[in-house]
């Protein structure tokens, strides 16, 4: 770790840590996978592994170096050919990657993430955020429990993407993302005998996959479906179920949305939906 003014430091073997603070330094990773870190940079940093400087903290010169982490401050960090790890902090990032197997990863601003024309791995991490995949096999991430705040472009090559249920934009981007049930109904008691039973997905589903074997309605502890018919509207992308005949008085009803029900991309929800509500009298 450097100090004020002029510093070299300069790594060994292995995975190498350096930090050199103010001045303009000398900053040589030597041999291995070494990452130079700016977290305590006062102001933001401009590096580039491509003409090997940084400025922010200073003039630095960087040598064998394969990874940045930038400052909390407003960064522009670029990577190389090779490799590279690439990471945001505070402020609002632009981090580009380039050739090679990238991983770009922002911090808690708003940042412009790209992952160049390798194989990168983008992720978000709050914000609103803009990931970009460019060419090559991407994957790009944007679920963070916020949604419609980020923004997706798998680039030339259709990207994998794992999203929060809604986005500011997505495109260019293979679905990945599994389908839930958003909402549900009946619930509670006092429930008509005469009711359907509904559950409205995040998304639009593959019809052949919503059938009577996997949305059923069932007594409490019963395992013997009630009869019924099940319909799908894609328009509202609600499922229904409707009862050959009403349901008893006083009854405890179990609905259950099948794990295997599919969305248009052929991802399945993987968990079952399952809720319960009571008829009156």
């Amino acid at each position: 770790m450097g100090l004020s003014g002029k510093d070299l430091l300069k790594g060994e073997d292995g995975v190498d840590k350096l930090f050199g603070g103010q001045g303009d330094d000398t900053l040589d990773g030597g041999f291995g996978i070494d990452a130079v870190h700016f977290f305590d940079s006062a102001s933001g940093v401009t590096a580039s592994l491509v003409t090997n400087t940084a400025t922010g903290e200073g003039s630095d010169s960087l040598t064998n170096v394969e990874n940045l982490t930038g400052s909390r401050k407003a960064d522009s960090l670029e990577g190389s050919d090779s490799d590279n790890v690439l990471s945001g902090k505070g402020g609002n990032d632009t981090l580009l990657g380039l050739d090679g197997v990238d991983k770009v990863t922002g911090g808690i601003g708003d940042d412009s993430l790209s992952g160049g024309a390798g194989n990168a791995t983008v992720t978000a991490n709050g914000g609103s955020d803009d990931l970009f995949g460019d060419e090559g096999d991407d994957s790009l991430d944007s679920k963070n429990g916020v949604e419609g705040h980020d923004t997706l472009d798998g680039g030339d090559d259709e990207a994998n993407c794992t999203t929060d249920a809604t986005e500011k934009y997505i495109v260019s981007c293979k679905d990945t993302t599994a389908p839930a049930v958003k909402s549900a109904s009946p619930n509670g008691k006092q429930v008509s005998r005469r009711a359907n039973v509904t559950a409205t997905f995040s998304e639009p589903m593959d019809g052949g996959t919503i059938t009577e074997a996997t949305f059923q309605l069932f007594r409490k502890n019963s395992t013997a479906a009630i009869p019924a018919t099940v319909t799908y509207n894609a328009t509202s992308t609600t499922v229904i179920l409707n009862p050959n005949a009403n349901l008893r008085r006083m009854a405890t009803y179990r609905a259950v949305v099948a794990a295997e029900e599919a969305d248009l991309a052929g991802n399945q929800m993987g968990t079952a939906k399952v809720w319960f509500f009571t008829t009156k009298w």
